[in-house]
């Protein structure tokens, strides 16, 4: 990763951050809770579409949606293995098993160790909000999450964050872009159900994202990584000599 795509990454963890700690003031909970609410409702209205709405965010808020999504993320990363030749290919192998480790024991840790001593009662626009529809009711083939108590941060919007962040700063603008547009799908239904707040995702998930990417590209492991696959080329191109 490049010194214009690090102060970009770095530029972005300050700003969310400071977004972050202003949304948690009084005076940022005043200002940030009627929007809140009224893009709550405003995602929630989607489903009075009708029973294809239903399904289709039934499906991407399931398990089955989560197993696409890993589909998805692992398509990019061979797409960004396979796009380079050579000694290049073989780093770019490394830093993708890397990364997808990385966000493997990310999701873990804030979902396991972290999430349940340290987070806060924070419950969702379904258990709070008047007149919300709990799409479980209406979708019985498959389990959904339709609500929470726990719902800041959303660790699911964090992974999805994770992947795309790390597309549009390893593969560049274009496959960024395209990344995040796919990424809406899975994003999308979590707010719409009532699942999470839209502030879960901006103040929570995304800042943390980005922390968590932070600790990865300014630490001495990222380049470790590269490190060791320069030292193995090195030695495999004298015994080849």
């Amino acid at each position: 990763m490049d010194s214009l795509k690090k102060e970009q990454l770095s530029s972005l963890l300050i700003l969310s951050l400071s977004l972050s700690i202003f949304w948690i003031t009084p005076l940022g909970r005043i200002i940030f809770y009627p929007i809140d609410v009224a893009l709550a409702f405003a995602f929630h209205s989607l489903l009075k579409i009708g029973p294809f709405t239903w399904h289709t965010f039934a499906f991407f808020n399931s398990q089955k949606g989560d197993w696409l999504f890993d589909m998805v993320v692992t398509a990019f990363f061979i797409w960004y293995c396979f796009t380079a030749k050579g000694s290049e290919r073989g780093k770019r192998i490394i830093v993708s098993i890397s990364m997808l480790l990385f966000f493997f024991l990310v999701y873990h840790f804030y979902r396991y160790l972290f999430s349940r001593p340290f987070r806060f009662y924070s419950p969702s626009p379904s258990l709070v909000l008047p007149n919300f529809i709990y799409l479980s009711d209406l979708v019985s083939w498959v389990k959904i999450k339709d609500h929470s108590g726990l719902s800041f941060p959303s660790g699911h919007g964090n992974t999805i964050f994770l992947f795309w962040i790390s597309i549009f700063l390893l593969m560049g603008k274009r496959p960024g872009f395209l990344a995040l547009l796919l990424s809406i799908p899975f994003l999308l239904p979590r707010l719409v159900v009532g699942a999470h707040w839209f502030s879960d995702y901006l103040f929570g998930s995304f800042p943390l994202a980005l922390f968590n990417l932070s600790l990865l590209f300014y630490t001495p492991f990222f380049y470790r990584m590269l490190y060791v696959e320069d030292q193995y080329q090195e030695k495999s191109l004298q015994t080849t000599l």
